[in-house]
């Protein structure tokens, strides 16, 4: 959402600020900013419900389950090897 919405500089100064807060003798005006960016992008409940969005019950996109079924498909380090009769040197 985020991308499409061109905001990751926003997600970006708020990881930093986050970080900001959490070190010891932070300000609580700080705290109160990074809360009010968390709302703003979404990260919160009420964040949520201000850009109404959802969580959705749907099954993950088909994406994730066609990239694991073709890794399943593809054969496994053990059978890419085989045994080669290596005498010893002379």
């Amino acid at each position: 959402m985020w991308e499409r919405n061109d905001d990751a500089d926003t997600v970006a100064l708020y990881v930093r600020r986050h970080v900001e807060a959490e070190a010891p003798g932070a300000s609580a005006s700080l705290t109160g900013r990074v809360m009010s960016m968390a709302d703003a992008l979404g990260l919160s409940m009420a964040g949520m419900r201000a850009n109404r969005w959802r969580l959705s019950d749907a099954p993950p996109s088909t994406a994730g389950r066609k990239q694991s079924s073709r890794a399943k498909a593809s054969r496994s380090a053990r059978d890419r090897f085989s045994v080669v009769d290596g005498g010893a040197a002379s």
